[in-house]
């Protein structure tokens, strides 16, 4: 029995749909291509976080710091000291300022902290101080001491190839001493036992 075009061409179509891909190639007829699986991305594994190693703040919250060669020791964060004990005004009154960097000062290799306190005594001033803190045989020590000003604002602190970098807002020249509203970069570098102030 002879076979049509037509007939021919029904049978091919006809193994094709049946899932014969093999012969449907063979014939010249396309088959439908299967999307390859999408590749699932392995989530990335959590990063610990960096040791902060001494410097947490409780260690520079409680740590001693020297005023104009006193030694002086926070506890929480302060110290308060009175003329006596029913004065209601203070001749010492420090409190450790949320400001703080983290570097290597000395060129030693380890982390070092710049931190920001001041002092307000009573009466309208504010006395701002840049204080290092450096590791000694393993402990954390201030080691230097700069006096800021009277009521300077610190508004970040960083510590750049070394060197401690301070944005402020200090007085100009026409500011009353309540409201300072100059902005400068003050740039210090520890020297020994002294944060010395470089020129702008």
């Amino acid at each position: 029995m002879s076979v049509t075009p037509f007939a021919s061409r029904l049978g091919i179509a006809a193994l094709a749909a049946a899932g014969m891909p093999v012969l449907a190639g063979c014939l010249g007829v396309s088959q439908p291509m299967t999307p390859p699986a999408a590749a699932v991305a392995t989530p990335a594994a959590p990063q610990p976080p960096l040791d902060p190693g001494p410097w947490d703040d409780p260690t520079l919250g409680n740590l001693t710091y020297t005023f104009d060669g006193k030694p002086i020791a926070l506890e929480n964060g302060e110290y308060q000291e009175k003329p006596d004990a029913a004065s209601a005004t203070f001749v010492t009154n420090i409190r450790l300022g949320p400001q703080r960097a983290f570097g290597d000062l000395d060129g030693d290799g380890e982390r070092d902290a710049a931190v920001i306190l001041s002092d307000a005594p009573g009466g309208s001033g504010v006395f701002v101080y840049l204080a290092a803190v450096a590791a000694r045989d393993g402990m954390p020590v201030n080691v230097a001491m700069a006096s800021l000003g009277d009521r300077v604002v610190v508004d970040a602190v960083s510590i750049t190839d070394g060197r401690v970098v301070l944005d402020v807002t200090t007085h100009g020249p026409q500011d009353p001493m309540c409201c300072p509203s100059l902005a400068a970069t003050w740039v210090y570098r520890l020297d020994g036992d002294a944060l010395v102030r470089e020129a702008e």
